[in-house]
């Protein structure tokens, strides 16, 4: 009996250290990310002034494919590169839309203007699909939106989200169940029973309520996210769309492609761990003795 009751706690303690580490280790990668200015992380949405449109001033600029990013006029920096046909090494890439004398990248979409510039990077590798974007908004978009790497995410978080649900009912039920015996669980029954448990075994049933609910919300805030980031990226990688008048502009398919790395990875790995909360007290042993 001591033999288990330790591996027990040891298989709750690596466990939980394992879901700490987990959170550490995504959620920073996804800092660095930011950091690193990975494409789409020095995005931002245009907005309306008062000298574009009275009545707008303050709402995004919305086009038919998304929304508009901001261009950094004036700032002295761009993340938006192009290739020339002038030579075939790295002075073949130039910068869109800046002057010679101010070709910087800039290094967050959310700093002041002034301080936007990204002044000490001189050399690194540069992601370039080998294909073309053109007015097509599917054509060389590996990350986009609606590609499969974004389905086939938001799919696994909305199986992730049902099973939370199962899972949470399961639980519920083979609580109920046991307390009831031989007697079938019924609508009926299901509340004076509730009424007859004892103090842990309503905590239990509370407790699984409330992962339930924070869970289905965490794996379904987790689909949009992975889609959201899988745009955030493609935006970066040079998606544009036409607007009203055909010209054509950088544009994220979602609202929230700017958020940062760190806080789309720290919104699907909290979803992730807390998914993974009923095994740790399972591993502790906490729930035998109920």
């Amino acid at each position: 009996m001591r033999v288990m009751k330790g591996l027990n706690i040891a298989r709750g303690v690596f466990g939980s250290f394992a879901a700490i580490f987990a959170l550490i280790t995504f959620i920073t990668f996804g800092a660095n990310m930011d950091y690193a200015n990975f494409p789409g992380a020095s995005l931002r949405l245009g907005e309306y002034t008062k000298a574009d449109n009275a009545d707008k001033e303050g709402q995004l600029k919305q086009l038919l494919g998304g929304f508009e990013i901001e261009e950094p006029a004036g700032t002295g920096c761009t993340s938006f590169v192009k290739s020339t046909t002038t030579a075939s090494d790295a002075a073949a890439l130039n910068f869109a839309n800046v002057a010679a004398e101010d070709q910087k990248i800039c290094k967050a979409g959310t700093d002041d203007a002034s301080k936007n510039r990204n002044v000490d990077w001189t050399d690194g590798w540069i992601v370039a699909p080998e294909c073309e974007r053109t007015s097509d908004e599917n054509e060389c978009a590996p990350f986009g939106a609606s590609s499969p790497l974004a389905w086939f995410g938001f799919l696994t978080f909305g199986m992730l989200a049902i099973q939370v649900i199962l899972f949470g009912t399961h639980t519920i039920y083979a609580v109920m169940s046991d307390a009831l015996g031989n007697t079938i669980l019924t609508r009926a029954n299901a509340l004076s029973t509730l009424r007859g448990f004892s103090a842990k075994e309503k905590a239990l049933v509370g407790l699984t309520i409330v992962w339930i609910i924070i869970g289905f919300s965490l794996m379904v805030t987790s689909a949009f996210a992975w889609d959201s980031m899988c745009d955030k990226i493609d935006t970066g990688l040079g998606r544009k769309v036409a607007d009203s008048a055909g010209n054509m502009k950088r544009a994220c398919a979602t609202a929230q492609c700017t958020m940062s790395f760190g806080s789309f990875f720290a919104t699907m790995t909290v979803a992730l761990v807390w998914y993974r909360l009923p095994h740790i007290f399972q591993w502790f042993g906490c729930l035998e003795s109920v």
